[in-house]
């Protein structure tokens, strides 16, 4: 069901679940990673069908944080062409996303060192 280059998506029994898929650099976010999470969640947030959201990591790590090597403190920033959406309200300060207004429940889960 992924549609996306840094993640893995995928829906069974009413939960979402996405996986930061960038183990070769410890799921380090990058402009990309941030781009799809924006997307996923819109996309998770306006399906009636999913009940819950969990975000986990794929391999060895949930995530190193920021990939500093490419675009630094700016990797969290919402790209300028997607409008904001409830789940991520919060995301580009705290690299989580916040979801009280959001009708799904959201979960991470760690995967190993984070």
């Amino acid at each position: 069901m992924s549609d996306y280059q840094t993640l893995l998506t995928d829906v069974t029994d009413k939960v979402a679940t996405i996986w930061l898929n960038r183990p070769e650099h410890r799921n380090s976010f990058s402009p990309d990673m941030t781009r799809e999470l924006h997307e996923a969640f819109g996309r998770f947030e306006a399906d009636d069908g999913v009940r819950a959201i969990v975000v986990t990591g794929a391999g060895k790590y949930f995530s190193a944080g920021a990939d500093l090597g490419r675009r630094g403190g700016s990797t969290f920033s919402r790209p300028a062409d997607l409008k904001p959406i409830r789940s991520l309200t919060n995301f580009a300060a705290s690299a989580a996303p916040y979801s009280r207004s959001m009708p799904q429940s959201s979960h991470s889960t760690e995967s190993g060192p984070s």
